[in-house]
């Protein structure tokens, strides 16, 4: 309670001295016909991430001479690296006071700044930096916790751009884009690797003994990082085993941090075999991109690395349980989605806080093994005639 009483004060405060600051500074509704460097403040998930890289290529497209530059956590600085259309990213750091970071991006020196998530302490941040414009979502479409009463009343200050909860969130984040006279529909991702990586993908399959060129791999993601999307191992263990025996396939089993535990019991109910290799916790985020762009299937949940293998032209099969499958799982001939039919989706992209837990938990307990074998095959099969 008493959290939420400092909480509440810091806001007001906060929000009193913005529109103190607005007579002094105006509005941050300044248009530029040709923006020299325009900051993106990424969300702070991995999947997240990856989706809003249809936004940097937007942007080098229409003013190829802007920098762009990325706002973000620390731990995907790396999922970046090498991406020619970002030319700076800046670590958002978790720790750094508020006037830290108001400091930092008034280094920046940007016209431009887009927030593609709402939050109220970015927006003011960046409104005490000084920047001229700053574009944020006014989500739509459905209840959204992050877009709280202090984000709202900055909305005045700034410009707001639609986005629909219940439409695919790539495409939405590109409406942010509008304010700067760029209208764009690409919801292509796009990852980078440099040779360094390709070369330790190229060495870590001669070591498992998997073959790139003639073997069919398949990589797994047992791990959910979130309860309330985690299928059970055990089925992710007989579909293993389907892979095997039917398609004769390697296995690279991946994951990190909390899925270990899922990881061990799938492994637990696997016989040991060469051709299945547990891959957990195996490689750094730049190596998992390398690796990952080899393989030439992912099943797993709705999580971050299906969202790596989908920006590197992977075929994927999305477990999505009680996730919005209109919102953000990969799209395309060769991206398959498993959900149980007649349901009313639980988690977006823009809530992901207020659901039913056991409404959402028998969403991802009710898909059957059967029903993603189902999707596999489908997969496979279009593989095999695109191949022929």
């Amino acid at each position: 309670m008493l959290h939420r009483v400092v909480l509440i004060i810091k806001n007001v405060s906060l929000l009193l001295l913005s529109y103190s600051y607005f007579l002094v500074r105006g509005s941050a509704k300044q248009t530029s016909p040709s923006p020299k460097k325009i900051i993106v403040v990424a969300a702070s998930k991995l999947g997240d991430m990856v989706c809003v890289t249809p936004i940097f290529r937007a942007i080098k497209q229409t003013y190829p001479d802007c920098a762009v530059v990325v706002f973000g956590t620390k731990p995907y600085k790396l999922l970046h690296r090498h991406n020619p259309d970002i030319d700076t990213y800046v670590v958002r750091g978790e720790k750094e006071s508020f006037w830290g970071m108001v400091k930092k991006i008034h280094n920046e020196h940007a016209d431009v700044a887009l927030v593609t998530g709402p939050n109220f302490l970015t927006v003011v941040q960046f409104f005490f930096a000084g920047v001229g414009l700053i574009v944020g979502p006014k989500v739509e479409g459905g209840f959204c916790p992050y877009q709280t009463k202090p984000y709202r009343f900055t909305w005045p200050l700034i410009v707001t751009k639609s986005h629909d909860m219940q439409k695919y969130a790539p495409r939405e984040y590109l409406r942010l884009l509008e304010a700067i006279g760029i209208t764009a529909e690409d919801t292509t991702k796009h990852l980078y690797l440099s040779a360094k990586e390709k070369l330790f993908a190229k060495q870590f399959y001669q070591q498992i003994a998997f073959n790139t060129d003639s073997d069919f791999i398949v990589g797994v993601v047992p791990g959910a990082g979130n309860e309330i999307k985690q299928w059970s191992p055990k089925k992710f263990a007989e579909t293993i085993k389907y892979l095997r025996e039917k398609y004769n396939a390697k296995i690279l089993v991946l994951g990190s941090g909390k899925d270990k535990d899922d990881i061990d019991e799938v492994f637990k109910n696997l016989p040991t075999s060469g051709d299945i290799v547990n891959g957990f916790d195996m490689f750094s985020l730049e190596q998992l991109k390398a690796v990952v762009a080899k393989i030439h299937l992912c099943v797993a949940v709705d999580t971050g690395i299906i969202y790596i293998a989908e920006a590197f032209g992977v075929p994927t099969i999305d477990i999505v349980g009680p996730v919005d499958e209109n919102v953000q799982p990969p799209r395309g001939d060769l991206n398959r989605i498993v959900c149980v039919p007649h349901r009313i989706p639980q988690l977006r992209i823009m809530n992901a806080r207020t659901y039913d837990f056991a409404e959402a938990k028998r969403q991802i307990d009710k898909i059957t093994t059967e029903m993603v074998l189902k999707e596999i095959d489908a997969v496979i099969s279009k593989i095999k005639s695109i191949n022929i």
